[in-house]
């Protein structure tokens, strides 16, 4: 946990270069985990920006493992993996609005991208 808590820090201060590096020693600790929660806190620390230091389809080859957790991280790993129309068909509708809508403005629908992330925004506030 210590190491996810570090990689946000890092992260949401602007320190892209450190937050790669820590997510490149997080993957070399905990890729072959076989405790399902530290790969989650890997594959969130490596999909929280699009430059992480750890190529996005690695991250995906996690992601798409049997024991996978949830659809939210497959759906974000294709997103950052380039694989929009991937993402758009295979996630269903369980993905959260915010995902939804990143996905959607790089596919080029604007307007549902707008729609989708005001949604995402009334969530929070309620």
């Amino acid at each position: 946990m210590d190491w996810y808590l570090l990689a946000l820090v890092l992260r949401y201060q602007g320190h892209a270069d450190e937050h790669a590096q820590v997510c490149r020693d997080m993957y070399a600790k905990f890729a072959a985990s076989a405790n399902p929660f530290e790969r989650h806190l890997l594959i969130i620390a490596c999909l929280m920006a699009p430059d992480t230091g750890v190529e996005p389809e690695t991250i995906l080859e996690l992601v798409r493992r049997p024991d996978r957790i949830d659809e939210i991280r497959l759906g974000l790993a294709l997103y950052r993996s380039g694989k929009v129309q991937e993402a758009r068909t295979s996630s269903g509708t369980h993905l959260d609005a915010i995902v939804w809508a990143m996905i959607e403005y790089q596919a080029g629908n604007l307007l549902e991208a707008e729609r989708l992330l005001a949604e995402a925004r009334r969530a929070v506030q309620s």
